[in-house]
């Protein structure tokens, strides 16, 4: 049914025109319809069943139907929640490409062993069928394969999704996929998700990101594939292209391969900051980029293969193939290759092992600076046409030869306005109010920040560091606050390094400390003898301010047997 919506009339009958195939019409729901599944029921290939704002408890099928079903303001403002009863959406009658979702939240669909859709698919359930899946959130769903998106067969296109916080559980073994799992001979493509925070830990091939298994020749393109528990992407039998992909943060590895098929591709990603296994190729616990088999005429080229830090990088059941070319394997601590890669190709075939210097790899800015040693140092001459541009968007080849990894380097310009700020006058150990300096992006090419930070009595926050960088014509904002420490002139700076193409540049910052200095005229005072009770003539000293603040008295107290004016 509808969760928080109700019917107020009756439902209108289908156009009695689309009823015969002569025009297609759009079905209102709740309006036309009170639930998705009745507007789904009544149309008819062609037609669109528009869904406006609102939560929709129910679990639907689209019945072999060419039609597209698609929200009326995007994800964020309607949700189909499937009430833990079964899959949210399901495909199931040899739907092709026309069967088009779009723009909903997919939320808490459940899919059981026992089940009609036999533990496959929470989110979305797709056997033998291929629809297209655009633009919506797939979200804490449940299953025991598949716990995002299950596919079986055909080729649908997964694109422009976040595929996020789903489970696998409620069995043991199977093909895995937290966020997506995949089966059979289907050529999904998979390009353009966010794919993140996806668990899978139940025994089997797991995947925590995607998992393939027996997949024909998949795409697998400009994702950012992130945080997922047991390994970004494992493949079992299956010859993917995987190309331009951002593989980071992914516990059990990046990517685990094994009794793989023949013509996989690996082109331009990046893996980063993988636990366990690290890069592209290794069986679980063994590296941090890739692990596993690689048969010989499986092509690797221009990827960034960076292992977390004390970790292996690519660990190997068997000898490298050939065509391993142009690829920065790198690890801090570690052998960047496992002896059961063979000799190592580094300085062979384009083959580097360095630092690649990303930008800031704490906000997820896997870009790299302006001396890393990726930035021209790929090949050109790859199995598939490069991309025109890479997994943000921006050209692909800056200059003549393409980047290592799935972001090219670009320069821009940039300026920072003020330059310089003097603080004035204050107090020692208190705070002025924060002092703005904005970086404004002159530039085409989006301009990413290295961390810095304010030195001498000066401190700062900022919003200058994102993984995407400050886009062209963007701005952001450096508040500035000097508490200084001493009396005196006080000095410090804020250094920006960048892409610009001057930098670095530097924002100078001075102030001086304030205080109040108590002088007193003299250090002691005696008293002759005294008869007890009663009161000498007074002694007099000077308190003086000597500093540069002034000296607020709260009070004046005197102890034992003496008293003051």
């Amino acid at each position: 049914g509808n969760g928080s919506k109700v019917a107020t009339t009756a439902a209108k009958p289908a156009n009695p025109l689309a009823i015969v195939g002569l025009l297609p019409v759009t079905i209102n729901v709740p309006v036309d319809q009170p639930t998705i599944q009745a507007a789904i029921d009544i149309a008819v290939d062609g037609d669109t069943v528009l869904v406006a704002d609102g939560t929709y408890t129910e679990n639907i099928d689209f019945k072999g139907k060419a039609i597209t079903v698609t929200s009326v303001n995007g994800s964020a403002t309607t949700t189909i929640n499937g009430g833990g009863a079964n899959s949210v959406v399901s495909f199931k009658t040899a739907e092709t490409s026309a069967a088009v979702l779009n723009g909903f939240t997919l939320t808490h669909g459940t899919s059981i062993v026992s089940g009609v859709n036999g533990g496959d698919g929470g989110g979305i359930f797709i056997k033998g069928a291929s629809p297209t899946i655009t633009n919506s959130v797939i979200t804490n769903n449940q299953a025991c394969e598949g716990a995002g998106i299950f596919i079986s067969g055909g080729s649908p296109v997964i694109q422009n999704n976040t595929i996020s916080n789903n489970t696998g559980t409620g069995c043991s073994g199977g093909i895995g996929g937290g966020g997506i799992g995949m089966v059979g001979t289907s050529s999904p493509q998979i390009v353009g998700n966010i794919i993140t925070g996806n668990n899978m830990t139940i025994s089997g091939i797991n995947g925590g990101g995607i998992s393939l298994d027996g997949v024909g020749s998949p795409l697998i393109q400009n994702n950012v594939i992130t945080g997922n528990t047991q390994i970004g992407i494992a493949l079992v039998s299956s010859t993917p292209q995987v190309v331009q992909n951002l593989i980071a943060h992914n516990t059990g590895g990046g990517l685990v391969t094994s009794a793989t098929g023949t013509g996989m591709i690996f082109v331009n990603n990046t893996f980063a900051d993988n636990s366990e296994l690290q890069s592209l190729i290794v069986p679980s616990g063994q590296a941090s980029a890739i692990a596993g088999d690689l048969p010989a005429d499986a092509v690797v080229q221009n990827n960034l293969l960076i292992a977390t830090q004390g970790q292996v990088a690519v660990f190997c059941t068997m000898v490298l193939p050939a065509n391993f070319i142009a690829n920065d394997v790198f690890s801090n601590g570690a052998l960047a290759f496992d002896a059961g890669c063979g000799t190592p190709p580094t300085g062979t075939s384009g083959n580097i092992s360095a630092d690649p210097l990303f930008v800031d790899p704490t906000v997820d800015n896997f870009h790299v600076q302006t001396l890393s040693p990726a930035i021209d140092a790929g090949n050109n001459a790859t199995p598939i046409v490069l991309p025109s541009t890479d997994l943000d968007g921006n050209p692909r080849i800056v200059n003549i030869t393409v980047d290592i990894g799935a972001l090219e380097f670009a320069q821009t310009t940039s300026t920072l306005s003020p330059t310089s700020i003097n603080f004035g006058q204050q107090l020692v150990g208190a705070a002025t109010n924060p002092q703005p300096v904005t970086i404004t992006n002159s530039g085409a090419a989006p301009l990413e920040i290295l961390p810095f930070a304010a030195t001498g009595d000066f401190s700062e926050t900022d919003n200058c560091h994102t993984s995407t960088g400050i886009a062209a014509g963007g701005s952001c904002t450096i508040n500035i606050t000097f508490t200084p420490t001493v009396r005196g002139i006080r000095t410090g700076n804020v250094t920006v390094t960048s892409n610009d193409a001057s930098s670095p540049a530097t924002v100078s910052l001075t102030g001086t400390g304030i205080a109040p200095v108590v002088v007193l005229s003299v250090p002691s005072l005696t008293f002759a003898s005294q008869t007890v009770g009663t009161t000498s003539a007074a002694q007099s000293f000077t308190l003086s301010n000597t500093g540069d603040a002034p000296l607020n008295i709260a009070s004046i107290v005197t102890t034992g047997d003496f008293a003051q004016t």
